[in-house]
């Protein structure tokens, strides 16, 4: 696997120089590939470059690190001399002392975990950085001036070449063509006669068809432009036109440069723009639209969703936004997704929309006093020759070519041609249990059914009357367990959900029962769960709550994907990486936070906090657990920008990629003079990484350096 990726990397690898002002850089390039073969297409990889004295063992004169992203090709250029450097500089080798090789490691990953390496022998090309040092120079009197060139003239057929110690002659006669030795015979002249203008010595003649009226060639042609005041003249060779400009300009001290814009600044609601004369400010409060003067009214106070309407409520008014571009609506229906109806049917709640039905049984939650929910209803069953009662089992009815029939006297109940049972008596509803032919009813005796015959009995059930087919009718209204004879008042009517008590009322009572231990409020406060505002930022829809901030990206919901670019304004930042989905990856504030920061007060603790080389936000975690120590990760940890919460200081790999990725939006990604803190800690006495906005890498533990927050999205 790693033979792969190398040949490939060593076949394609160039290097050119440029001369005159020497650059200390060469190029290279590489197209990667992964242990099957497969090109990596847009990732980021990271390289590691060593320049080896000697021998291809020997020790490294020059070292630095890249992390370069690969085109669709696979391909990667880098300019070696222009990494983060860990050592002396490319400028510092001397190319003439020994033979050199180029060490090439790198990360298919795009970290610093170098897993597959590769050398090979600098032959000729990169040594004309030797030319800089003019080894072969003649400089007899050690003045390195007197070798420029100061003039050149011709002398008739002499090149005179002119410096400030002598002059180089060349007789360039050799380069002459004349045959007859007289040196004046080939010079044209052109002359004109009216329209007509002739070359001499038989070149012939063309016609100028150019029209002017008064014959004066020369006064048509602009010879000069001057402005002198505020007066723009513009002249040609037969008069001048000015004209005033004093209107365009407003200089009461006649100083041009100081009406020149320097820097603007936004302090509160007041704008001040900045030049180098003055600084004029202006209130953008007006701008608020705060007409009551109440800077509380503004902010919303409910979001409401009726069909696609999204509606955003403050104390003062109610913006509507319609977001029925994000629905996802397979069938072109808008209506069959909403509720349209609730109903309870017994403990059955039934949800319906326009497309179906979805039902769920609340029984669980109904307060029985016998703790049985069951005894209160009793249905009878029957399929074939097995009737069954519910909550109970099923009873296989005797055949015969005689119909059974059922009597009920007192408590006697008699089967025609059988025996006879004395129903136990009591205040609970009774249930058949069957264990072979005996029938036995709980809470009183068995009876055992006499050997059936070849015909069904069928059973129906009206009211209290049960009635076997071909048989007799009897009532089993004395089996029901209903005090007040009404029936409806067990049947449940209606169901409130009163802050976590669940109320279930039926026609005679309401039962009720708390549903506190249901919930999940650690810290016993019934408010920080409540959503406070919803924000919609691009396709990412905040849900905001007393306690945080929920984000979910509804791109999906659009039918299409977006994909985001380095250097796009996203998210309260400007977007510094993309990953390979392109739904993801890192965002940089906009600018530097105000003020300088010390990442680490003194004495500091033994123990390194910020472990990470590639994980920013784990260190920020740790470092700004260790209050007042760490200000760097806290000012990064406290800032707020497009209503997210989530920055963090970068770690080192994060902040290169913030440093790689150069000019964005028209704007440096890093201020030009600044070095910047990562979160990302070493060494004894505990240091932390920090990079300048020209890649180089440092330690140091309080310095006062720059901080920019970042954040994923």
């Amino acid at each position: 696997m790693k033979s792969l990726y190398l040949s490939t990397i060593l076949i394609l690898m160039l290097a050119n120089y440029g001369y005159s002002q020497t650059p200390y850089l060469f190029n290279y390039q590489a197209i990667v590939r992964n242990g099957a073969g497969v090109v990596l297409s847009n990732q980021n990889v990271g390289f590691k470059i060593s320049i080896l004295q000697g021998t291809i063992t020997g020790s490294a004169v020059f070292s630095e690190t890249h992390i370069a992203a690969t085109n669709d090709y696979g391909l990667v250029n880098l300019q070696i001399g222009n990494g983060t450097n860990f050592g002396p500089q490319l400028s510092s080798i001397v190319w003439s002392a020994d033979e050199h090789f180029l060490k090439i490691e790198i990360d298919p990953a795009g970290g610093i975990a170098y897993s597959i390496t590769s050398t090979s022998q600098l032959i000729s090309v990169p040594y004309a950085l030797m030319a800089e040092n003019v080894v072969n120079n003649n400089d007899a009197d050690a003045n390195p001036t007197n070798e420029y060139n100061t003039a050149v003239n011709l002398n008739g057929t002499d090149l005179e070449i002119s410096d400030l110690g002598n002059t180089i002659t060349v007789d360039l006669s050799s380069l002459v063509d004349d045959a007859d030795a007289n040196p004046t015979n080939e010079i044209q002249i052109l002359s004109k006669v009216g329209p007509i203008i002739t070359l001499s010595n038989g070149g012939g003649a063309v016609i100028d068809d150019v029209t002017d009226a008064d014959a004066n060639p020369t006064n048509e042609m602009n010879v000069d432009v001057t402005l002198v005041g505020n007066i723009l003249s513009v002249i040609d060779g037969g008069s001048s036109q000015s004209v005033d400009l004093s209107l365009l300009a407003n200089d009461a001290d006649a100083n041009p440069t100081n009406e020149m814009n320097i820097d603007v600044t936004l302090v509160g609601t007041m704008l001040n723009v900045i030049d180098a004369g003055s600084i004029q400010s202006v209130d953008l409060a007006v701008l608020g639209n705060d007409a009551d003067a109440n800077p509380n009214n503004e902010m919303n106070v409910d979001v409401t969703f009726v069909g696609t309407v999204l509606s955003v409520i403050d104390a003062g008014s109610t913006q509507f936004v319609d977001l029925v571009s994000l629905g996802n609506d397979a069938d072109a229906n808008p209506s069959n997704e909403m509720n349209s109806d609730v109903t309870l049917v017994g403990t059955t709640l039934n949800v319906i929309d326009g497309g179906s039905t979805q039902s769920v049984n609340l029984a669980s939650l109904v307060n029985d006093a016998d703790a049985n929910p069951t005894n209160e209803i009793q249905n009878l069953t029957i399929v074939g020759s097995n009737l069954s009662i519910s909550g109970g089992n099923t009873v296989v009815i005797p055949g015969g070519s005689d119909s059974q029939m059922l009597t009920l006297v007192g408590s006697d109940l008699s089967i025609s041609g059988g025996n006879t049972v004395t129903l136990g008596g009591g205040t609970d509803s009774q249930f058949l249990s069957i264990v072979g032919s005996d029938i036995t009813i709980s809470n009183g005796n068995t009876i055992t059914i006499p050997s059936g015959g070849t015909d069904s009995q069928t059973l129906t059930f009206v009211g209290t009357n049960l009635t076997i087919a071909g048989g007799n009718t009897v009532n089993l209204s004395s089996l029901v367990n209903d005090a007040d004879a009404n029936p409806s008042n067990e049947m449940n009517i209606d169901v409130t959900l009163v802050g976590t008590t669940l109320n279930v009322i039926d026609g005679g009572s309401t039962q009720s029962v708390d549903l506190a231990a249901l919930g999940n409020d650690a810290d016993a406060n019934p408010t920080n769960e409540m959503n406070t505002d919803v924000t919609l930022v691009g396709t990412v829809l905040n849900v905001i709550d007393g306690g945080s901030t929920q984000s979910v990206d509804l791109a999906s919901l659009s039918g299409s994907s977006t994909s985001y670019k380095v250097g796009q304004y996203f998210g309260g930042g400007i977007i510094v990486f993309v990953d390979s989905t392109g739904q993801h990856g890192l965002i940089c504030a906009f600018a530097d936070l105000v003020g300088t920061y010390i990442f680490e007060n003194l004495p500091n603790s033994t123990t390194i906090y910020g472990t990470s080389t590639h994980n920013g936000a784990l260190n920020t975690t740790a470092l700004v657990a260790n209050v007042g120590d760490y200000v760097a990760a806290e000012a990064a940890d406290a800032y707020a920008a497009g209503g997210f919460t989530n920055w963090y200081l970068p770690s080192l790999y994060e902040l290169e990629l913030v440093f790689n990725s150069g000019y964005v939006m028209k704007q440096f990604a890093l201020t030009v003079t600044g070095i910047y803190w990562s979160s990302t800690e070493t060494g004894a006495g505990i240091q932390a990484y920090r990079l300048t906005n020209n890649g180089i890498l440092g330690l140091s533990q309080s310095s006062a350096c720059n901080v920019r927050p970042m954040r994923t999205f």
